[in-house]
């Protein structure tokens, strides 16, 4: 596998983590009967969010450097 196609492959992985983590939170504020605040899973939602961003970043810097 190319480079430029492994970098693809990563940003294609890491939208399909985003959304299904986005999926997540939704569904277990419909779902649970008791679930926990709003703001504290769209926050952990969001630092999982940069970490995947970030690391794809760095990961296709590197491989395509």
């Amino acid at each position: 596998m190319s480079e430029e196609w492994y970098v693809v492959v990563l940003c294609v992985v890491s939208l399909l983590v985003i959304l299904v983590g986005a999926w997540f939170v939704r569904h277990e504020l419909r779902t649970r009967a008791a679930p926990p605040p709003p703001a504290l899973l769209w926050v952990s939602y969001l630092g999982v969010v940069a970490v995947v961003v970030l690391g794809a970043a760095r990961t296709s810097w590197v491989v395509l450097r």
